[in-house]
């Protein structure tokens, strides 16, 4: 399962991507102010998605992308923002 390929479209690192992927799936309809509340793990606190740039504890993100009212957490290695950014997809792009 991938994004369409045009949302990659001059991306460079991890984190380019995975905002691309944020994009697309707000442009698309599919993640919205609603359902975009969305930790790493299932009772974990710390948040990737949310529609403020706070998590759970209080504790305001490192550093973030806001799209449309959408805030990503961007605080991750390279690593970390693939796989968010595939779970973004799984999620959200089924």
């Amino acid at each position: 399962m991938r994004a369409p390929n045009y949302i990659y479209e001059g991306t460079v690192s991890q984190a380019e991507q995975t905002k691309s992927i944020l994009r697309y799936l707000i442009y698309s309809g599919k993640m919205t102010k609603a359902n975009c509340k969305i930790g790493r793990n299932p009772g974990n606190k710390r948040l990737l998605v949310n529609t403020e740039p706070w998590h759970d504890t209080g504790k305001r993100f490192h550093s973030y992308y806001e799209f449309n009212g959408i805030y990503l957490n961007t605080n991750f290695n390279a690593g970390d923002m693939n796989e968010i950014g595939k779970y973004l997809l799984w999620k959200f792009d089924r």
